[in-house]
This record gives structure tokens, C-alpha cells and sequence, in this order.
């Protein structure tokens, strides 16, 4: 049997004291989701707790869903230089960032850390940082986050709950993927045990989408084709959607998920324009296919059935490099 150890040896085998910081830096990934969010913020309180002083930075507006979390040591990067801490004069921590793009906005702050530790679970991981913990079978980031709060023997609060409980549920589908595994439920069952509100979190999470999320959803789906017999799916929001029908809230989250859960549909593939003839592309899939080899192609990574990169070209020339890879690996 998987027990929680299992889990944390691979870090806690080495030399690592966060009481060693006086000040920490916490680096969630840029476009960030309820994983890389809700473990920054478990990590905030649990280094609070510890007497750090301790700052979450982030330069991305938050997803509607996961604003009712935030509530204190955010900031931009241009908040943290007004602190004035000094190159060398603190650690930061990437959460959930398979590689150092995904904090390139503040990759200043990062280079100039005294000392770097990433934890993440995508197998993509490039292991940038000075100590590297990776578990690529925990369900999300936010179930080693809280194996690593009861490692140090902190209480785990129901506010370091709630948010891990956002991490771990929103990276595993509200648990329907298949890394949710035995271990991942024992850690669920603890964090609802610390009598935080689950209904509320079900209610902003998964229940909360604004007019504007709901005319994205009929724009993507508007654009959907479908390839190789309906076993993919693909679909796209470019900038003059938005502008064209007057929204104000891009958020495109559940997107691919909903072309994903299309009957038949092996992969589903999803592009959001977020800057003229650049896309950011999710990716989902079905059974055995490999999403996260088919983002590598690209520059990108993540896991099996849930992967991403970044394309930088015209729009028509990006859905054709996307096709031409997925029909080589997908029959009709």
C-alpha cells in the first residue's frame, strides 16, 4: 500500500529546513489554475505558521472560480520590488512549474533568490531549481503540499484545507481522472475533516461561471471540428471574438474539457489567443492517448490526459501543425 511517506521521502531524504529563511518567495505558475493557487496559498499560511515572512507573487488575474481563496499575500511584481528585500536575501519556491517559463514574468525574482525549490508532479519536469521534488504519481501538487505540511508537523488549518482541497480537486477532474488514486482520497477525507465550508467551495468552484464564460464556451464551440472519424476535436477563440462580442471576462476554463467530453472523442484539443498569432493550446484526451508527448512536440508538457504548450504563428498555420501531428498518431 501507498502511504504518505512514500510520498515525501524523496525531498526529506535531503538537506532542507525552511526555518533556515527569514523570507520566502512563492512563485505560482503564469496562467495559473486551482492547483498552482490553492497550493501557494496552503504554502503561505504553512510558512507563516513557521515565522517566515512570506509573499505570494503573481502578475495574472485570478480565474473568477478561485478569488473567493485570496485574500492576503498576493502581489505583483512590481509590489514585491517596492519591499526592497535584497538580491540573496531570500528562498522562493515554484509551485507546480515544469520549467522556468512558467514564471518568466518574474524571472528576476527568481534568479535573484538566495535559493530555489521547485514542487511540481508533472514528469515533464526540467528540475531548473536547486532541489527539485517531484512525484509525478500525486494526483496534484496540492496533495504534496499538504504531505509536506504534516512532514514538518504543522497543523493543517482549514484554511490551508480549503485551498488544497481547490488544488487537489480541481487537478483531478473533482476526482474523475485517473490520478486520483487511494492516497489521494485519504488526503481529501483529512482535509474535510478540518470542517471547512465544501459546499461552498463546490458552489465558486464548479457552479459560478459569469455570461461571459458561457458565450466563450458557444464561440469555441461554434469553431469546433471534428477529425479522423470524431475521435478529435478541435476548437479555437481568437482576440477578435472577444472583441467582437464585447466580453470583458476571457477566462476559457472547462473549455477543452467540455470538447473532450464529446462521445467518441479521443483527444480535444483547445486554442486561446492571447496576444496577436499567439495560442496558448490545451490539450485533453481519452484512454491511453498521450497528450503530454504530443505537447512536447511543441515545446509544452503536463501529464497523459491533460497537457499544454504555447504557439507562436498565424492561426490557420497552428490548427494545421496541431492536425498534421495528432492524424499520424490517431486512426480513423
Amino acid at each position: 500500500m501507498r502511504t504518505n511517506r512514500d510520498l515525501i521521502k524523496s525531498l526529506f531524504t535531503l538537506p532542507f529546513d525552511f526555518k533556515q529563511w527569514e523570507r520566502m518567495v512563492v512563485l505560482p505558475h503564469i496562467h495559473p489554475d486551482g492547483d498552482t493557487i490553492g497550493s501557494s496559498i496552503a504554502l503561505y499560511h504553512f510558512l507563516k505558521t513557521l515565522g517566515l515572512e512570506t509573499i505570494i507573487v503573481n502578475n495574472d488575474t485570478i480565474p473568477v472560480s478561485l478569488r473567493f481563496l485570496t485574500s492576503e499575500g498576493f502581489a505583483t511584481s512590481e509590489a514585491f520590488e517596492a519591499l526592497g528585500w535584497e538580491a540573496g536575501s531570500y528562498a522562493v519556491i515554484v509551485v507546480d512549474g515544469s520549467d522556468l517559463t512558467r514564471v518568466n514574468d518574474r524571472i528576476e525574482i527568481y534568479e535573484k533568490a538566495a535559493f530555489s525549490l521547485c514542487i511540481d508532479h508533472h514528469i515533464t519536469n526540467e528540475k531548473f531549481a536547486d532541489l527539485t521534488w517531484i512525484e509525478p504519481t500525486a494526483s496534484s501538487t496540492g496533495e504534496l503540499v499538504y504531505e509536506l505540511i504534516m512532514a514538518n508537523g504543522v497543523e493543517v488549518t482549514s484554511t490551508m484545507a480549503r485551498a488544497l482541497y481547490v488544488a487537489i480537486s480541481t487537478d483531478t477532474g473533482s476526482f474523475k481522472y485517473d490520478n486520483t488514486s487511494a492516497n489521494t482520497l485519504r488526503v481529501v477525507a483529512d482535509l474535510i475533516d478540518t470542517d471547512f465550508d465544501v459546499q461552498e467551495v463546490i458552489v465558486e468552484v464548479y457552479q459560478n461561471k459569469d455570461v461571459d464564460q458561457v458565450r466563450l464556451l458557444q464561440i469555441a464551440l461554434n469553431h469546433l471540428t471534428l477529425h479522423q472519424g470524431g475521435k478529435i476535436g478541435i476548437s479555437y477563440i481568437e482576440m477578435r471574438d472577444v472583441v467582437s462580442a464585447q466580453i470583458e471576462n476571457y477566462d476559457t476554463d472547462g473549455i477543452c474539457e467540455a470538447i473532450r467530453d464529446i462521445s467518441g472523442l479521443e483527444v480535444a484539443i483547445f486554442l486561446r489567443e492571447i496576444k496577436p498569432q499567439i495560442f496558448k493550446v490545451s490539450s485533453r484526451s481519452k484512454h491511453q492517448f498521450d497528450v503530454a508527448e504530443l505537447s512536447m512536440n511543441f515545446g509544452g508538457g503536463g501529464h497523459k490526459k491533460a497537457a499544454g504548450f504555447t504557439m507562436e504563428m498565424p492561426l490557420e498555420e497552428a490548427l494545421e501543425a496541431i492536425l498534421n501531428c495528432l492524424k499520424s498518431k490517431v486512426s480513423e
